[in-house]
């Protein structure tokens, strides 16, 4: 009887219990938010570099295409040196000649930058320009022509001789002149923790920072250097769309509708840092017209530095007064 006794009063007390504890409440679904529609005006013939967070559907910072010519990778272990590929800039490698002896762009074969356009990783128009020994930098001493390209109203911006002297974790250093061998100068570039790349310019050789911090931007809009293999090797300047790709993956789905897209969908796609895998192709231009067309139904499903997940597409390339250079885009987080 008495362990029947224990039994009834810890049952009792259970019950009491249960009826005290607060009941489960349902965890609130994250408010996504409502479909965004946005214009991003890069004025006639796109001459800025729009730089655009999703999060807060913002433009963290414009520059001048021309603005720059040089862009140094700020990481300590990389050194890659980039063209600026909104001017269609160009190099043609002279090798292990004497700095002095290189005069002419006369035979001049142009190298553009990778067909990835702006901050590319692993490669670039002036290549592997240096050795590793003893864990060291040690530049190869080639020497390159550089074309500096056109300006946004396609006026040439002349030509520069350079030599990368070497490289360490803090910075670059590199050695440039006009052909002529006037303004013969070395300069020191020093790289800036945070951001991707630090730019320099060769017009006076102001080191700027062009992009804004790495965690603070998920997409740049600016002209770029494409290169079409078929039916011949012609690279192209183009306007579109970039990623910043240390943190930023989109996958492409031109089969589903914009609506239909959720964020059940999201796991099913590939995913690439792959810079210009938004690129240039969701418009067209139509020769009869002589008018650009955008295609809505290309959807871009976007995997920001946070994790989060937006779908976008395009709607047009125009502003109010017609003039194209005007991206206009619909974009939501799911």
């Amino acid at each position: 009887m008495k362990i029947n006794s224990i039994i009834i009063v810890s049952m009792i007390f259970y019950v009491i219990l249960q009826g005290c504890m607060p009941k489960d409440s349902p965890v609130k679904p994250f408010d996504r938010g409502d479909a965004i529609i946005t214009q991003i005006d890069m004025e006639g013939d796109s001459k800025w570099q729009v730089f655009f967070n999703l999060n807060d559907n913002k433009e963290i910072k414009r520059s001048m295409m021309t603005d720059w010519d040089l862009a140094f990778n700020c990481d300590a272990d990389n050194n890659t040196i980039l063209l600026n590929a909104a001017t269609f800039m160009s190099v043609m490698n002279m090798g292990q000649v004497a700095f002095e002896d290189v005069t002419s762009s006369k035979g001049f074969v142009p190298k553009n930058e990778h067909v990835d356009g702006y901050l590319i990783i692993d490669s670039s128009a002036l290549g592997i320009w240096y050795n590793i020994e003893n864990d060291k930098v040690i530049s190869k001493n080639d020497v390159f022509i550089v074309n500096r390209g056109v300006s946004f109203n396609s006026r040439p911006l002349g030509y520069r001789k350079l030599m990368i002297l070497g490289a360490d974790k803090e910075g670059f250093d590199i050695r440039v002149a006009d052909l002529n061998g006037n303004n013969d100068r070395n300069i020191r570039i020093n790289k800036k923790e945070g951001i991707n790349y630090i730019a320099l310019s060769l017009v006076n050789d102001e080191i700027k920072e062009i992009e804004p911090p790495s965690n603070d931007w998920d997409i740049v809009f600016t002209k770029y250097t494409y290169t079409y293999y078929v039916p011949e090797y012609t690279p192209y300047i183009v306007t579109g769309v970039l990623l910043n790709p240390k943190f930023t993956h989109v996958a492409v789905d031109s089969v589903n509708k914009y609506e239909e897209i959720t964020l059940d969908m999201v796991e099913n796609y590939n995913y690439t840092n792959k810079t210009d895998i938004i690129g240039f192709d969701w418009k067209n231009y139509i020769f009869d017209s002589g008018q650009y067309v955008t295609y809505p139904w290309k959807n871009y499903i976007i995997r920001d530095r946070n994790g989060f997940y937006y779908k976008l597409h395009f709607l047009d390339y125009y502003n109010n007064d017609g003039e194209r250079g005007a991206p206009k885009f619909e974009f939501q987080k799911l």
